[in-house]
C-alpha cells in the first residue's frame, strides 16, 4: 500500500523546490502594489507555486506581498502576488519566509529561474 501525500507541515512538500540560478534576482514588497522598500536580502528557493526568501524586515504569516523574479536573459520579470505562509526570525534583523503565490509561474519560467532536472 502506498503512503498518501502529506502536507508540507508534516515534512513533505506538495511541489518541489529548486535553488535559483546564481544570476536570478528577486524583489519582495509588502502589500499588493509592489511599491515601497524592497525587503529582499536573498532568494533561497523557487517552485511553481512559491518562493523562499530571506527578508530585511520581519513579516508574519498571512501578510500579502508582491514578488518579482528576473532571470538575466529576460526582458521583463515575472510578477506574482502571494501570501506569507510561514515566517521565522534569523540571525541579525533578518526574517526567513515562505510565500505561496496566488498564481503559478509555469514550467517555462521555472526553468529560466532554476536548474530544473529533466524528467
Amino acid at each position: 500500500m502506498t503512503e498518501p501525500r502529506l502536507p508540507d507541515s508534516l515534512g513533505r512538500r506538495l511541489w518541489p523546490r529548486f535553488p535559483p540560478r546564481d544570476s536570478v534576482s528577486a524583489s519582495c514588497h509588502q502589500g499588493t502594489l509592489g511599491i515601497g522598500r524592497d525587503l529582499t536580502a536573498a532568494l533561497t528557493d523557487v517552485s511553481d507555486t512559491g518562493v523562499g526568501l530571506v527578508l530585511l524586515a520581519p513579516l508574519t504569516k498571512g501578510d500579502v506581498v508582491a514578488v518579482s523574479l528576473l532571470a538575466p536573459e529576460w526582458a521583463e520579470p515575472v510578477h506574482r502576488m502571494g501570501v506569507v505562509i510561514w515566517a521565522a526570525a534569523t540571525e541579525g534583523d533578518l526574517c526567513r519566509v515562505g510565500v505561496l503565490f496566488s498564481q503559478r509561474i509555469g514550467a517555462e519560467a521555472l526553468r529560466g529561474l532554476c536548474n530544473v532536472p529533466e524528467n
